[in-house]
């Protein structure tokens, strides 16, 4: 069982996530658009993607993404080919059910055509969330985005999570 949602943080982002929802819908890519700015091109746009995913049915949509926030900070290339990228995101997680549960999750970078550049799998998991509990996550990672003319191509973070009950 899965779900993907948007982590909205504007009413203005929301509006445009429903309306890129919508277009991505009828153009069968499953893409929400949910950060920067589609009204100015000189702005960089950053969209994310929630999959959570469990084995169990009735925990699929049991934690939720309140908040998604990623950012390019630098860029070492390394050879004209071959560019390290360096940023940061902050999520942050709700349990929304009566038990406590376990979340590992992965962050996916896509471009703009929805072609995967790279993953990073952040330390510290799996994260153990109790009942209620909200968990603010907030951290640097490190991708190589393939030629430095493809890193404005960069706009899509995939947040990939799988939940279970945590081993007693």
């Amino acid at each position: 069982m899965a779900y993907a949602a948007c982590a909205r943080r504007s009413p203005i982002v929301a509006a445009f996530s429903l309306k890129m929802g919508l277009l991505a819908l009828v153009a069968g890519t499953p893409l929400s658009a949910c950060g920067g700015s589609p009204n100015d091109p000189s702005e960089p746009f950053l969209g994310s993607q929630i999959i959570m995913t469990s084995e169990a049915a009735d925990l699929a949509q049991a934690v939720q993404v309140d908040s998604v926030f990623w950012l390019l900070d630098s860029f070492d290339p390394l050879d004209p080919e071959d560019v390290l990228v360096e940023g940061w995101f902050e999520l942050v997680f709700r349990n929304q059910s009566p038990e406590r549960l376990a979340l590992r999750y992965e962050l996916r970078f896509f471009d703009a055509d929805f072609f995967l550049v790279d993953r990073f799998i952040p330390f510290g998991q799996p994260l153990v969330l109790e009942p209620g509990q909200i968990q603010r996550v907030r951290d640097i990672f490190t991708i190589r985005a393939g030629p430095i003319r493809d890193l404005p191509l960069i706009n899509l973070l995939q947040i990939a999570g799988t939940i279970s009950r945590p081993a007693q």
